[in-house]
């Protein structure tokens, strides 16, 4: 379908953007061989994971046959076969977007408002009978940091001290999730529990450089900028480094991101910048 995810292809020094060939509905009808659930709704994320293709939205998880990276339908219904595509849902009883997904170390985490969720198996291969969706923490994490793997920790922001009349957090924190032992909840730890209150309302963007962890905060609607950087040896952080930068009064950050080695603070128009 045209609101379908598309393939971007370079070749002979130009890029090519076109709609990929979803697989379609090959066995039975629509009573038996359901379409995808993700229909209608609006995709939060994509990506590959043990040769599936993975896609996440609402508080649901689809992916796709292992045998066929672009079908999400069966190939038989007499049987449900282990490379048949997968749909897994929260089990939480308060609903809880998806909103971000980090692939690492053959591990698939699943970042939601209100909980972390890892793809799993009850028996090891990634089969579609066996398939699971376990939460492993509960964090409101923010949709404003797009999470990060560096060694064995994830990365994160999490909105904390919500406030109950208007819905929206006092304060944001940088987190570390252990996501390398058997339990990936084992370790969490606060980096900027110092610092929360310059990342309220940030829009933050984040990078890997090598075995660094670098991030940096525009603090919309100012002309204020936050940049920490974490540094490893040996798959052990052992440098946090911090540093905030005010920008000329006639600067107003309307966001941030990043391209490669470089970061981008983006002005409104009358800025002329």
């Amino acid at each position: 379908a045209d609101t379908m995810p598309m393939a971007a292809t370079f070749s002979g020094g130009t890029w090519t953007i076109a709609a990929l060939p979803w697989g379609q509905r090959t066995v039975a009808d629509e009573t038996l061989a359901l379409d995808p659930d993700f229909i209608g709704e609006a995709l939060q994320a994509i990506s590959f994971f043990r040769g599936r293709l993975a896609l996440i939205y609402d508080e649901d998880c689809a992916l796709s046959s292992a045998s066929d990276a672009l079908a999400f339908y069966p190939a038989t219904v007499v049987t449900q076969a282990d490379d048949d595509p997968i749909f897994l849902t929260s089990t939480l009883e308060e609903k809880t977007k998806f909103l971000w997904m980090v692939n690492f170390n053959r591990r698939l985490l699943i970042a939601g408002e209100d909980a972390i969720f890892e793809v799993g198996s009850t028996d090891g291969p990634l089969r579609a009978a066996s398939a699971t969706l376990q939460n492993v923490n509960g964090y409101d994490v923010t949709p404003r940091m797009r999470p990060f793997a560096v060694t064995a920790r994830m990365y994160f922001s999490a909105d904390t001290d919500v406030n109950d009349a208007t819905g929206e957090a006092d304060t944001a924190v940088v987190f570390a999730l252990a996501i390398n032992p058997a339990t990936p909840n084992a370790a969490d730890e606060a980096l900027n529990t110092a610092t929360p209150n310059i990342l309220k309302g940030a829009e933050v963007e984040a990078a890997v450089y090598g075995q660094d962890f670098v991030s940096v905060y525009g603090i919309i609607g100012t002309n204020q900028l936050v940049c920490h950087v974490f540094r490893y040896a040996e798959r052990q952080r052992i440098q946090n480094a911090f540093c905030e930068w005010e920008l000329p009064e006639s600067y107003t950050i309307a966001g941030v991101s990043q391209d490669g080695s470089r970061f981008f603070i983006h002005f409104p128009d009358d800025t002329g910048s």
